[in-house]
Order: C-alpha cells, then structure tokens, then sequence
C-alpha cells in the first residue's frame, strides 16, 4: 500500500495551513497557489485536496469542474492546525505537564514541594502521558464548546 499521507496528503494540507497563517489579503488559496507552493502537478494536489476534504478542511467550488482555479478551500478546522503542527495537541500538553512535575520534582525552592512533585510523578507511573491525554482531551473540548 503506498503512503499517500507523507507524500502527498501532508505537504497539501502544510502549504493550506501556511497560506491561511500568512493570508492578509483574506484571498482564500486555489489550486494554483497550491501548485506552486508544492511544486506538486495539478492533479497530485486535487486529489490530495479531495482526501483532506471534510476531515482537515472545506472546498469550495465554482464554475466548471474542469478548470482548477475554480476550486479553493474556504475553510480549515482545527485538526489541519494539529496535524501540521501549528496547534498542541493533548499528547503535547501531556508531556509538557510531566516535564514540569519533573522539573519541580528537581528545582523546586523547598524540600516539601520537590517531595509532593515527586509523590505525584511517581502516581502517574511510567505511562502518565497516557493516562493524562484524556482528561486534558475532556478540558480541552469543554472549553471549545462552553460546556
């Protein structure tokens, strides 16, 4: 089976991504701008765009199927931002948390906090990113949609 993802898939949905990041002019990136920021043939990135369609972001299109300037992406969701990078995922959040236990654990001012820091990273065991990614999932949904 080939990996469409790494090759194709991914480098699309990067360049998406940076033309949203980088778009003052608010002009919503076609397959054109696409083509030339991947250096990908025009049916490479078309494919590419009908995969990440629904998942990763939103096409639009106008005018005849046959010309690709007349196909754009309107829009992008969170999980483009995540999988290219541009936003922390809970596994992130996770390790950043057991970073700073263990950091406390070793620089903290006082005897009682680096104890307590410690009691709590040995609670967590070795798979504490594990057991942390789905209450900082839960948070996390929670605060995107005021529950």
């Amino acid at each position: 089976m080939h990996d469409t993802w790494t090759t194709r898939d991914l480098p699309v949905l990067q360049a998406v991504v940076d033309a949203f990041e980088h778009n003052r002019r608010r002009q919503l990136p076609d397959v054109p701008d696409l083509v030339t920021a991947t250096g990908f043939a025009v049916d490479v990135v078309l494919k590419a765009l009908d995969a990440l369609d629904g998942e990763y972001l939103s096409l639009h299109q106008h005018g005849l199927a046959d010309d690709p300037a007349n196909v754009w992406v309107e829009k992008i969701y969170p999980q483009a931002r995540r999988a290219t990078g541009r936003w922390p995922s809970p596994e992130h959040h996770a390790e950043a948390l057991l970073q700073a236990l263990r950091d406390l654990a070793e620089d903290a001012p006082d005897a009682e906090t680096r104890g307590k820091a410690k009691k709590v990273r040995a609670a967590l065991g070795d798979g504490g990113q594990k057991f942390l990614v789905e209450p900082i999932s839960s948070v996390g949904a929670k605060m995107i949609t005021g529950g």
